[in-house]
């Protein structure tokens, strides 16, 4: 690889950094929004935000959190891209960093083990964004839902990322999916042998 593919490449790195520091700031920034329309919700009058607040309050608890740790994750994705963006950066005029060339810095830059912050920031986001739905349609709906629910979004998004986290299981590979259920099955056949 070239200094001017290493070069578009940090092009595309600074792009996305962008892009997490707006997602890190759009969570943080939904969460000062919902708290403050909670917070200041009259108490004499029936309203979405009162109601929310009075039968709904572990769902808005849940839901904060969930958005504080993915607005923590999209961050962390954040700095993390700056790291690598600044070893691409020095290895481009031939510096070795820590063992490695700036051929070596891209091919790690692209796997998918890089991102496993920013999925996992999503699946919080997604969360998150459960929780505070499930408290406003109670709320709207003035029916107490019941603290079990907390537990239903977490479960629906952990199952739907699952090949996600396959795909993890074997991130140097092209084709991570197949490769796991390759391994997975030669595993068996061996323990059954």
């Amino acid at each position: 690889m070239t200094a001017v593919t290493a070069k578009t490449y940090l092009e595309y790195l600074d792009k996305e950094m962008t892009i997490m520091g707006i997602l890190s700031t759009f969570c943080v920034g939904v969460i000062a929004l919902v708290v403050d329309r909670i917070g200041s919700a009259e108490f004499g009058k029936y309203t979405l935000f009162r109601t929310a607040r009075e039968s709904h309050y572990w769902f808005i608890t849940a839901g904060s959190a969930w958005l504080l740790l993915a607005a923590g994750l999209f961050y962390m994705q954040r700095s993390h891209l700056a790291w690598i963006y600044g070893r691409i950066s020095v290895s481009i005029e031939g510096t070795t960093i820590s063992g490695y060339t700036m051929e070596e810095w891209l091919r790690e830059a692209n796997t998918w083990r890089i991102w496993i912050p920013y999925r996992a920031a999503f699946s919080c986001l997604a969360l998150g964004f459960a929780a505070y739905g499930i408290a406003f349609v109670g709320a709207a709906t003035q029916r107490t839902l019941p603290y079990a629910w907390l537990w239903l979004p977490p479960a629906l998004v952990w199952i739907i990322q699952a090949p996600r986290f396959v795909i993890l299981w074997n991130s140097d590979s092209e084709t991570p999916l197949r490769d796991f259920l390759q391994s997975v099955f030669s595993r068996k056949k061996i323990q059954s042998d």
